[in-house]
C-alpha cells in the first residue's frame, strides 16, 4: 500500500480500497513528521524501553 499509494506523488496515485484508507489515516495519525524527528526531544517521544525491550533499568549482573 505504502509503495502503491502513499509514496507516489499525487498525480500517480490510483484509487485507494477502503480498508486500505483506514490504516493509511492510523498511520498519518500515529507518525510524526521527520523535521521533528530532528530534534532531540522528537527522538525521546518515539523511543521507551518498554516499547522496543533492548534496554532495562536494572542489570542482570547487579
Amino acid at each position: 500500500m505504502l509503495r502503491e499509494y502513499a509514496f507516489l506523488p499525487d498525480k500517480r496515485r490510483g484509487e485507494l480500497r477502503p480498508e486500505h484508507k483506514a490504516a493509511l489515516a492510523w498511520l498519518e495519525a500515529a507518525s510524526l513528521p521527520l523535521v521533528d524527528l530532528m530534534e532531540p526531544a522528537g527522538r525521546r517521544r518515539t523511543w521507551s524501553p518498554t516499547i522496543c525491550g533492548c534496554c532495562t533499568t536494572t542489570s542482570p549482573t547487579a
